[in-house]
């Protein structure tokens, strides 16, 4: 139900479905949280970061789905300081996947070229090359 609401930009009706879950008792896993989530991409970096913050607070781990596409909203709005605020979240709380961790890095550095903030780009692509992921084109 959370999906098809998700996937049809319903966002609304998929957090209802959420909380009407957390109401029965019910807690809904990380996967759940993370279907909203994508739906949040387009509505605003603020809503997505404020989802995140509530999958915190309901005492979930983020997976390797999570924080990558905060980042990835995050870019939508060009706000590069809350992008390398996330990506220093990842480094100290995730281990993710290779895949995450290169989307991950991607995104904070689009977001800071488009914020005008080459340096902080080039240095994050540094620190992909000294990780050994490939980088985006």
């Amino acid at each position: 139900v959370i999906a098809k609401y998700a996937g049809s930009k319903l966002w609304q009706n998929a957090m209802a479905v959420l909380d009407e879950m957390k109401a029965k008792n019910f807690q809904p896993w990380i996967e759940c949280y993370n279907t909203v989530l994508s739906s949040l991409k387009t509505t605003g970096w603020e809503r997505s970061l404020s989802f995140q913050e509530a999958i915190r607070r309901d005492g979930l781990a983020f997976d390797h789905y999570t924080l990558p596409t905060v980042i990835a909203s995050v870019v939508r709005g060009s706000s590069w300081q809350v992008a390398l605020s996330l990506l220093a979240d990842i480094e100290s709380t995730q281990h993710l996947p290779a895949e995450a961790t290169r989307k991950s890095y991607s995104s904070a550095a689009t977001s800071c070229t488009r914020g005008g903030r080459w340096d902080y780009s080039l240095a994050i692509v540094a620190q992909l090359l000294r990780k050994a992921i490939r980088v985006d084109e």
